[in-house]
């Protein structure tokens, strides 16, 4: 059985540091941005929102929003909108010295693998594997929202119906 007498005084003590803590922050705050934590009021955003002409989405009736159609001017995408830096056409044909990776995901994946920040991009990393030596490592990459991951692939890769049709 737990006994009040010797309970009492840990829970008053535990909140007596909480409230010192509350305090020491508190205090540490308004010596920052003198004013109290508890009535900041947000200030209104005064820059206006970066608008880029160049760069517009288009509604895709299977993979949602995607970037502009085959383009190379701000962001290269491919025919699908999809980020893509190797020139080629959408769907094609694997050679058969190629290696094909397809990049499954959202913008989280498509920035991960275009290296659109400073780094090595997967390409690059691929293609510096013992394993892949004199192979030609292409990068599909199909994330640039939510996208339905089977039905991309089939995109870019052409069938043998395609093939023969061509």
């Amino acid at each position: 059985m737990i006994r009040p007498k010797i309970v009492l005084p840990w829970v008053i003590s535990a909140a007596l540091c909480l409230l010192a803590v509350e305090l020491l922050g508190a205090a540490v705050s308004y010596r920052d941005t003198k004013s109290l934590v508890y009535f900041n009021v947000p200030k209104p955003v005064t820059t206006p929102p970066v608008v880029l002409e160049n760069f517009k989405r288009h509604l895709h009736p299977y993979f949602g929003y995607t970037g502009p159609y085959a383009s190379r001017d701000f962001v290269e995408t491919n025919g699908l909108g999809f980020l893509q830096y190797q020139r080629r056409p959408i769907p094609f044909v694997p050679e058969p010295n190629d290696f094909v990776v397809f990049v499954f995901g959202g913008s989280v994946a498509a920035r991960l693998a275009t290296n659109s920040q400073e780094g090595t991009s997967l390409q690059q990393t691929l293609q510096s594997l013992p394993q892949l030596k004199g192979k030609n490592v292409v990068v599909a990459i199909t994330g640039i929202g939510k996208t339905y991951t089977g039905m991309t692939a089939t995109l870019f890769i052409k069938t043998p119906a395609q093939r023969s049709a061509a």
